[in-house]
Parts: structure tokens; sequence; C-alpha cells
């Protein structure tokens, strides 16, 4: 609760420089303008999560599932991340810049497993 007290007090004041308006009305826009590229990375990363999941869980193998779900989902969430970023630094972006993240899997992947360490 002081952590969100603490929030809401840096919103209201000036020195902060965040009005949540502006922030929320300006994701807003660039939702709208974007919104089918954003759609699409979405569905991909969900769809394709799924697919495997569902694939591998047929050979009713969970720990295999787990670990290719965990390989796999680094690439495609930077990838959105990617795409997503490009947004906000108002670059223009592509579809095809979801598949290049790989120069940042190694990275995502070792902290997506200290995140774990950290959580368990």
């Amino acid at each position: 609760m002081d952590l969100l007290l603490r929030f809401s007090r840096i919103i209201n004041t000036n020195r902060a420089g965040i009005y949540l308006k502006v922030v929320v009305s300006q994701g807003w826009a660039l939702t709208k303008k974007h919104f089918w590229l954003l759609v699409g990375t979405v569905i991909v990363t969900g769809l394709t999560s799924f697919i495997v999941s569902y694939l591998i869980g047929l050979t009713r193998n969970v720990a295999l599932s787990n670990l290719v779900v965990f390989l796999i989902m680094p690439f495609l969430v930077v990838g959105q991340l990617l795409v997503f970023l490009k947004l906000v630094k108002t670059q223009s972006a592509k579809f095809s810049d979801y598949f290049r993240s790989s120069r940042y899997y190694f990275r995502a992947l070792g902290l997506i497993i200290i995140l774990g360490i950290i959580i368990a």
C-alpha cells in the first residue's frame, strides 16, 4: 500500500512530469494507429505458445513441454517488445521486426532464469 501511495504522489506532482491522462491518450492513439500490427504480434506469440504446448502435451511429457515453451518464449516476447518499443519511439515498425529478436535471445533467457531463481 505504501508503494502505491508513493506512486500516486509522484503522478500527482509536477516534478515527475508524468501525466496519466496524457500517457494513456498517447498509448491509445498509438494502439489505434497500429492496431493490426499489435494484434498480429500478440496473436503470433499466443498461438505459437499454445500450439507448441499442445503438440508436446500430446506426448504427455510435461517436462519436455515446459522446456520447449521456456526456450521459445524469450524469442517471441522479445520480438513483441521490439515492435512495441519501435512504435513508442515513433520509428517505423513492420511485422518482420518481430522476428529480429535473435540477437537478444540469450540475454532474455538469462533474465528469465535469474527472475525464476529470485521468485523461487
